[in-house]
């Protein structure tokens, strides 16, 4: 069955619907015919409400218009009432009056309005003009313009509008007048327009001519006077000459005659006629001029022009470079003052002198000569300073390094820097590029050279190079050729001492500069002793191991007195180099001699120990008739070896001939001290051993028992042996003269040294000792028989031959010693060395005669000579 629905109005009653179609479409006809009831109810609604509303506007419209008609009627009874003719003549005057007002009223508010405008409109167009850079003659017009406006409106209106543009206004004059001061300070302007902005200045300010002249000056002399910005000290000094310079030029060129003309032609017609003015399209004044009061549209700049004459401008002119000069003075000095470069400020004298020089036409009327000296003052005074900083930095450092390494290494052990001259690394060191290094390397390990001394070599270098170029700094000072404006001006005060100033600059100031060079180092270098003498006595008093402390002083001095004629090279007469410090070196030589002594003293003694302690025949290397030592001891040989060992490892380098003369004079005084002690007491002890032989047998002197009871001997015997006893106590007592001969260098009695002359001697001394030494063999019967004719007991012991052969190798070793350390200052004067003069004490306890003497003399003689170029450091002085 189809489910399309019918068309509602062809239905007639709802049972055909139920009759003709199913139930579905019974349910759709339902849905369409109440969606056609709700349609039809939409309509209906729509239109009895537009119906409604038409209605009430009808009705309204009604009550408008009945309303209108009463009032229609009520004016209508009015005008009636009042048609007279006083009442119409009265309403006449009325609105007359009242359109009177009105029209005034209006032509105030356009005036207001204008003014305004053309207010608003200038400070902008002053704006505009100064960020662009432009005319500061029409800002200043336009500046006046616009204060006449806001004087004006001022009076008559209090709009906050006007608030600010009085503000603004006042701003923008204060930002006209700074880039006017500003443009004051340029150089190289021309002078129309250095005129144009004085004259924007002064109708700015409504000053006149001197007031504008001495602002220029102010501002001139601020700039003068202005700290130095980041460039040269050069360029700076010569920007402020060139400024002075062009103010005096300005000045003249502009006062009184051209600036007086300028300000003259502001007052030949109104501003608002000007035709810079009307020119101006933005201010509008084809539009709002009719609508400006009239005393602004006919005003007029007065200016006194006239104010200014010719001889006050040329006053004022000179009053100022007088004080200009002066500030100048001290603005150089500002400049100059923060450096430390000579060269770099006596290039910028130079220059400024001579631009000040060949400017002289410029100048003509300030007090030339003055105006000179006070111009080279400054850099003369800081020249000086320069040169003092510079001798004052020499002293400082020089002495900081060495008492500051003297403190450090005073606390702290000093750096092993030193290598040995045939050290591997310094052998396989890298020799090419001309070996540089490798000759650095090996002068270091000669001179002993470590970071300290090459840090004192470095600042001597330094201040010698500076001392050089301090030096070429005058010697192009003297040179310099001066040119200058030679021009005959009868008003300078100082024209005839023009070319004696000038002279000063080639002649006084350099002879004044090297004089204060020359001082100032010569006063350097003796405070540079003065400080050392002090502070490196003072700090290294009570340190006792000076082989550390002491060459690296002595190495210092040494470059210092190498370097200080090289420092003072130019100076006419000062102390010789080599008399720095001393006093110092002098003590530091005794210090270091006595440190070296003190070292080499035991060993000297135990030297001296061991031969007497020797078991051996030291006789059997004798040579000659009588056989006599050729050669000294074995000990003593090798404790002078060990001796220059000791002084090579404290360097080489430090035994000048002062620091050997001082050893040698310590070494002599401590031996012959040592010998002379001892052999008092050798002498004291056999005085004593020969009184108590004589007591003990005076019927026959010069024999005695032996020590073993059963065999006698001649010579002193000791008091203490008992002839029926041989025990340790006879054998100790037989041995005090051998301990002390052992003591003959410092060696201390003791008992274990008395044991070990126990050891050596076996009997007593037959004979004084050296007695038969030396003598022929007739003089030998007459004093005694030969051994072999004696009888048994009567035989010699071996204790008086082994202590003769002792002293006699002593003897001898003392002269080879006296060879060793002789001063060369004793044999040009032919005067013994106090070590010579222990050796006779010894020859004398020996009993040696000439001839013997001779020999050994000349075998000691001899044996230094072959055999001195092993201790090649003791030889030279």
């Amino acid at each position: 069955m189809s489910t399309e629905l019918p068309d509602t109005q062809s239905l007639q009653s709802w049972e055909d619907v139920f009759h003709q179609y199913p139930i579905p479409v019974v349910r759709g006809i339902e849905k369409k015919l109440r969606r056609e009831v709700d349609d039809n109810q939409e309509k209906l609604r729509s239109l009895v409400g537009a119906s409604y509303r038409d209605l009430l506007g009808t009705a309204r419209s009604i009550v408008e218009i009945h309303t209108q008609i009463q009032f229609v009627e009520t004016s209508l009874g009015d005008i009636g009432r009042r048609s007279d003719s006083r009442v119409l003549d009265k309403i006449g005057s009325n609105f007359a009056r009242s359109e009177h007002t009105r029209k005034h009223e209006a032509k105030e508010r356009l005036e207001t309005s204008a003014r305004l405008a053309v207010l608003s409109r200038c400070l902008n167009k002053i704006s505009q003009i100064l960020a662009d850079r432009g005319s500061t003659l029409l800002c200043a017009k336009l500046l006046v313009i616009s204060r006449l406006l806001h004087r004006t409106l001022s009076g008559e209106s209090d709009q906050p509008l006007l608030s600010s543009l009085g503000t603004r206004l006042v701003s923008l004059r204060q930002r006209l007048l700074r880039h006017v001061d500003k443009r004051f300070t340029r150089l190289n302007v021309s002078n129309a327009s250095l005129i144009e902005d004085m004259t924007a200045f002064a109708l700015a300010t409504s000053s006149m001519p001197s007031d504008v002249l001495k602002h220029l000056h102010f501002i001139r002399s601020n700039v003068l006077s202005r700290p130095r910005e980041k460039r040269n000290i050069q360029d700076s000094i010569l920007t402020r000459i060139n400024l002075f310079l062009h103010t005096l030029r300005d000045t003249k060129a502009c006062f009184p005659e051209i600036f007086a003309a300028s300000l003259k032609l502001l007052g030949t017609k109104p501003l608002l006629e000007d035709s810079t003015i009307l020119e101006l399209d933005d201010l509008g004044l084809d539009m709002h001029l009719p609508w400006l009061p009239d005393d602004l549209v006919n005003y007029t700049p007065y200016t006194r022009h006239d104010e200014l004459n010719r001889s006050k401008a040329a006053q004022l002119l000179r009053d100022w470079g007088v004080q200009a000069c002066k500030v100048l003075g001290e603005a150089v000095n500002l400049d100059i003052k923060d450096s430390q470069d000579l060269p770099t400020v006596l290039d910028a004298r130079r220059a400024a002198l001579q631009l000040w020089l060949t400017s002289r036409r410029i100048t003509s009327g300030l007090p030339w000569s003055q105006v000179l000296d006070n111009l080279r003052g400054p850099f003369d005074r800081q020249a000086r300073a320069i040169i003092q900083n510079s001798a004052t930095s020499l002293r400082t450092s020089v002495c900081g390094i060495i008492i500051s390494t003297i403190k450090v290494w005073s606390k702290e052990a000093a750096p092993i820097t030193q290598e040995e001259l045939w050290s591997k690394s310094l052998v396989r060191m890298d020799i090419s590029n001309g070996a540089i290094e490798f000759q650095k390397a090996i002068s270091n390990s000669l001179t002993g050279k470590n970071d300290a001394i090459e840090q004192l070599v470095r600042i001597l270098d330094s201040n010698r190079q500076k001392v050089q170029n301090i030096q070429a700094a005058f010697k192009e000072m003297k040179d310099t050729r001066w040119e200058y404006d030679d021009i005959d001006d009868d008003d300078d005060d100082n024209d005839d001492d023009s070319g004696s100033s000038i002279s000063k600059l080639s002649k006084t100031d350099p002879e004044e500069l090297q004089q204060v060079l020359s001082q100032s180092m010569v006063e350097a270098i003796q405070q540079i002793d003065e400080v050392l003498s002090s502070q490196v006595e003072a700090d290294t008093c009570g340190f006792e191991d000076y082989s550390s402390i002491g060459p690296f002083v002595l190495r210092s001095l040494r470059e210092l007195r190498y370097h200080v004629p090289r420092l003072l090279q130019f100076v006419d007469k000062v102390a010789k180099a080599e008399l720095l410090c001393v006093g110092l070196v002098n003590t530091l030589h005794k210090s270091l001699a006595k440190h070296l002594v003190n070292k080499k003293e035991a060993s000297f003694a135990g030297a001296v120990r061991k031969l007497i302690h020797s078991r051996y025949n030291i006789e059997s290397l004798w040579t000659g008739s009588p056989p006599l030592p050729v050669q000294p001891s074995t000990g003593i040989f090798k404790t002078l070896r060990m001796t220059v060992k000791d002084m090579e490892a404290i360097g080489i380098d430090m035994w000048s001939v002062d620091a050997l003369k001082q050893l040698k004079a310590a070494q002599q005084e401590a031996l012959t001290k040592s010998v002379e002690e001892q052999l008092s007491h050798v002498r004291k002890l056999l005085s004593s051993d020969e009184a108590s032989k004589s007591a003990a047998i005076p019927d026959k002197p010069g024999v005695d028992e032996g020590i073993n009871g059963d065999q006698p001997q001649n010579g002193p015997i000791s008091s203490s042996i008992d002839s029926n006893l041989v025990d340790e106590q006879s054998v100790n007592g037989h041995a005090d003269v051998s301990e002390n001969i052992l003591t003959v260098l410092g060696i201390p009695n003791g008992n274990s040294q008395a044991a070990d002359s126990s050891t050596i001697s076996d009997g007593k001394a037959s004979t004084t000792p050296g007695e038969n030494i030396g003598t022929s063999p007739a003089q030998t019967d007459d004093v005694e028989k030969p051994s072999s004719e004696l009888p048994p007991t009567l035989q010699p012991a071996r204790l008086p031959t082994q202590l003769d052969s002792k002293l006699i190798q002593i003897y001898f070793d003392v002269l080879y010693l006296d060879s060793a350390f002789s001063l060369s200052n004793q044999e040009a004067g032919g005067t013994q060395s106090p070590l010579f003069s222990a050796a006779e004490k010894v020859k004398q306890l020996a009993k040696i005669d000439g001839a013997a003497e001779a020999r050994l003399v000349k075998s000691a003689a001899d044996y230094w000579r072959r055999t001195y170029l092993l201790f090649g450091l003791l030889v030279g002085s």
